[in-house]
C-alpha cells in the first residue's frame, strides 16, 4: 500500500461511526499544524479536511470548529456589535438576525456558504413579501459578520461581497402635511405641554429622540440657535438613556425662527413653575416627565402627538411625518438639497437626494423663518409671554 505524503492526510472511522480526516500542513511561516475534520461520511470528512488545509496554507487558523451562520451571527452580535452599538440598533439587529437570517441560513456552516445558496436566500425573502430595505439590512449584517470571519481566519473570502446584491430599495418620502394641515395640527396643539415639541419636529425636522434629548443648555435664546448633540433612546435592558446622535452629521446647530423662540420661552416659564411646584430642581431637559421631571421618553411624545393629531383630524399621520413635512416645506420654499441635508442632519447627501430630490431646490439663509410663515399662514400666532411673565 502506497504511503501518503506529507499534507495528503489520513482518514479513519471513529467508534461512534463517524469519520475523522486529518493532515499535517505547513503554514506560510514554515511551521506545521495538524488540521482535523469529522463528519458522518468518509467523503464529507475528506472534503472538510481539504477546506481546512486551504485555510491553513493561506495563513488562516482553520483548526477549530467552523461555526454555523447562526452561531457566528450570535457571537458577532454579542461580542462585536453590542458593546458599541446604540440600544435601538442592538434590538433591531437582533430581530433581523432571528427573523431574516437564521431561518434560511442558520444551520449552514459559514465555510459552506456560496453564491447560489445566498441568491436563493435573497429570493426566498423576496417571495415572502419583505421590503427591499429589510432584505438589504439582513444582507448588510451578514456581510459585516462574515468580514470578521475572514479576519479571524475562519473562511478565506466573504461570499456576500460583490456577488450577492439585495433588491434595490426605493426610498419613501412618507406622508407630508399640507400647510393647511400643519396649521390645523398647531391649532390643536396650542396650550399643550408638548406644543413646543411638536413645533420643533414640524418646523425644524428634528427626530423624536432628538426632541426628547434636548437640554436647556443646548438652547441659545440670545443667539436664537438650537444645538442637537444627543438623543433619548429606550431599550428593555438599559431603559431610558441619552446617547450620541444617530450619525456624525446628526450633531448640528439650527437657527430658530422668532415664533419658535417665543414658544420655547413660554414653555420654559411654564416648565420651571411646574418643577418648583413639585419641589424639583429647575429642569435640565427641555421636555420632561410630569411624574419625575427627568427626560421625556420618545414613546410618551408619540402618544401625545397621536392624541393631538386625532383632534386635528390627522389620525393617519405618524410623528415621523412631521420630519418629512419639514423637508417638504423647506424644498417648496426653494431651499437647496445641501441645506436641507444640514438642517435634517442626514449622514449623506445621497439620502436627502434619494428621498426629496424630485422637488425643486434653491438656497436661502432664512429657510426656517419662511417655513414658519408657511405653517402659520397670514395670521401670526399671538405674542408669547416674555421671560418671567405669568402663565395661564
Amino acid at each position: 500500500m502506497k504511503r501518503r505524503g506529507n499534507g495528503e492526510g489520513s482518514v479513519s472511522k471513529l467508534p461512534d461511526g463517524r469519520w475523522a480526516a486529518s493532515a499535517l500542513v505547513q503554514k506560510p511561516d514554515g511551521s506545521y499544524v495538524r488540521v482535523k475534520r469529522e463528519a458522518k461520511s468518509r467523503a464529507v470528512a475528506m472534503a472538510r479536511l481539504e477546506d481546512a488545509k486551504r485555510l491553513a496554507v493561506a495563513g488562516c487558523l482553520g483548526v477549530g470548529k467552523i461555526p454555523t451562520v447562526g452561531e457566528h451571527m450570535d457571537a458577532w452580535h454579542r461580542d462585536t456589535f453590542t458593546p458599541h452599538g446604540r440600544p435601538t440598533s442592538i434590538k433591531t439587529y437582533r430581530v433581523v438576525i432571528d427573523r431574516l437570517i437564521a431561518p434560511g441560513l442558520g444551520e449552514v456552516r459559514i465555510d459552506k456558504l456560496n453564491a447560489p445558496r445566498l441568491r436563493q436566500w435573497i429570493a426566498d425573502l423576496t417571495k415572502q413579501g419583505l421590503a427591499p430595505k429589510s432584505i438589504a439590512m439582513a444582507r448588510s449584517l451578514l456581510r459585516q459578520a462574515l468580514d470578521q470571519a475572514v479576519d479571524d481566519g475562519l473562511i478565506l473570502a466573504n461570499p456576500v461581497t460583490r456577488t450577492i446584491k439585495a433588491p434595490p430599495a426605493r426610498a419613501s418620502i412618507g406622508k407630508a402635511l399640507t400647510p393647511e394641515q400643519a396649521r390645523d395640527l398647531l391649532d390643536a396643539a396650542k396650550g399643550e405641554r408638548l406644543e413646543a415639541a411638536i413645533r420643533l419636529a414640524l418646523g425644524l425636522g428634528l427626530r423624536r429622540g432628538e426632541v426628547c434629548g434636548l437640554r436647556w443648555e443646548d438652547v441659545d435664546m440670545v443667539g436664537a440657535t438650537l444645538t442637537v448633540n444627543g438623543q433619548i433612546t429606550y431599550s428593555p435592558d438599559t431603559g431610558i438613556q441619552r446617547t450620541e446622535p444617530k450619525t456624525v452629521n446628526a450633531a448640528r446647530s439650527i437657527r430658530m425662527p422668532a415664533v419658535l423662540l417665543g414658544v420655547l420661552r413660554w414653555h420654559q416659564n411654564r416648565q420651571i413653575a411646574e418643577h418648583r411646584a413639585m419641589g424639583w430642581a429647575d429642569p435640565v431637559y427641555v421636555f420632561s416627565r410630569t411624574s419625575t421631571g427627568d427626560a421625556l421618553p420618545p414613546i410618551a411624545f408619540y402618544h401625545t402627538f397621536k392624541r393631538i393629531a386625532a383632534t386635528a383630524g390627522l389620525s393617519d399621520f405618524r410623528l415621523h411625518d412631521l420630519r418629512h413635512s419639514a423637508a417638504s416645506f423647506l424644498l417648496a420654499e426653494g431651499v437647496s438639497l445641501k441645506r436641507v441635508q444640514q438642517i435634517l442632519g442626514h449622514a449623506r447627501g445621497s439620502t436627502t437626494l434619494n428621498i426629496y430630490g424630485h422637488l425643486l431646490p434653491g438656497e436661502d439663509d432664512d429657510a426656517t423663518e419662511r417655513v414658519q410663515r408657511r405653517i402659520d399662514g397670514k395670521n401670526a400666532p399671538p405674542t408669547m409671554p416674555e421671560d418671567g411673565a405669568a402663565m395661564g
